[in-house]
């Protein structure tokens, strides 16, 4: 069956929103004469981040209730499919330790061996490691998703929502990520079982929901960097509002017209990759700060169009890189089957 290339756009939508935010987090700003202006234009992708992170665990979640299913047979299906995001964790994991290593732009320590190895046990990656939390857990979850009405749903949702927000007040006992990615997991599919009840909503006021929250959170961080807060501004934006904006570009995903490309379709095949080339403890900064140098234009009205031109480069690079993992992780599948058939 062909995939739905509007699902598989906003597959790389989410990941370019999510590297268009590390590209203002990570970046070596130089805040000593940071005025206003220019700190709105360096942090201006910011918000994006958690829409992007949202939308791409509502794909899974929206097309991930099944009735009548086994738990047991569910689970083991989602093993199979966590196994497989683990294995690609795991190679860019290792490789970028090794290739960072080998130039010299990271000292290996045991810290780091541990890290590389096992890039789960940590915060490094967060995202990765929550959502696959979550898809372990899905099969769980879809019994509750499965057999509540429309009032109970939003009743579960509500109360999640209440207490996810919570960790704006610095109240720690719901803000770990893997609770955030249950809220939107029952977002998404309160969206599939309820996606026709939401129809009286306009996708004008869809689109000027997103761009109301967009200014709401850049008014708000400089608003708090005004007030000293600097960087830790940024983590405003990470509840509510997210979850707002993401379910909003979803359902304006879902109401556009099918179409089918190939050449989407294959770059979404890649694109997670990019996440995980560029988003490593051991060159994450190395990539902002020396190789795209974006701290040398953030006096720049021209800024954010730099972020976009780094972030196309960045998908092109990831998608040669992955298609030759690909291709390799495929090769040593086939030697392996061969090698099996042989013994038998």
């Amino acid at each position: 069956m062909k995939r739905n290339s509007n699902i598989e756009l906003l597959r790389i939508v989410s990941i370019v929103f999510i590297l268009l935010s590390h590209f203002s987090l990570w970046s070596e700003w130089d805040t000593s004469h940071h005025g206003l202006f220019s700190y709105a234009l360096t942090m201006i992708y910011q918000p994006l981040g958690k829409f992007g992170a949202y939308a791409f665990v509502l794909i899974t979640s929206y097309f991930s209730v099944k009735k009548n299913i086994d738990p047991i047979e569910h689970e083991k299906k989602q093993l199979k499919h966590s196994f497989v995001t683990m294995q690609e964790v795991w190679f860019y994991s290792i490789l970028i330790f090794v290739v960072t290593w080998a130039l010299n732009i990271m000292q290996p320590s045991f810290e780091n061996v541990i890290k590389a190895l096992f890039p789960f046990i940590s915060q490094e990656y967060w995202f990765v490691t929550a959502y696959i939390m979550l898809v372990l857990l899905i099969p769980f979850l879809n019994i509750v998703s499965v057999q509540l009405d429309f009032r109970g749903h939003l009743a579960l949702l509500f109360t999640l929502l209440l207490f996810d927000t919570l960790s704006l007040f610095r109240n720690g006992t719901m803000s770990d990520y893997l609770a955030s990615f249950i809220v939107v997991y029952f977002i998404g599919t309160f969206l599939r079982k309820y996606q026709d009840k939401l129809k009286p909503i306009k996708t004008w006021r869809l689109h000027a929901t997103i761009i109301i929250i967009w200014i709401l959170e850049m008014l708000s961080m400089v608003i708090l960097y005004h007030m000293g807060y600097g960087s830790n501004s940024v983590h405003f934006t990470d509840k509510l509002l997210g979850f707002v904006g993401a379910a909003a570009i979803f359902l304006i995903v879902l109401r556009s017209k099918k179409f089918y490309s190939p050449i989407i379709n294959k770059i979404a095949k890649t694109v997670f990759s990019a996440y995980l080339l560029t988003d490593t403890p051991f060159i994450r900064h190395f990539v902002w700060d020396h190789i795209f140098q974006t701290y040398k234009f953030q006096d720049q009205f021209w800024v954010p169009l730099y972020g976009l031109v780094c972030i196309a480069l960045v998908i092109i690079v990831a998608f040669i890189v992955d298609s030759l993992r690909a291709k390799l992780f495929q090769i040593i599948k086939l030697h392996s089957i061969s090698n099996s058939t042989n013994i038998k």
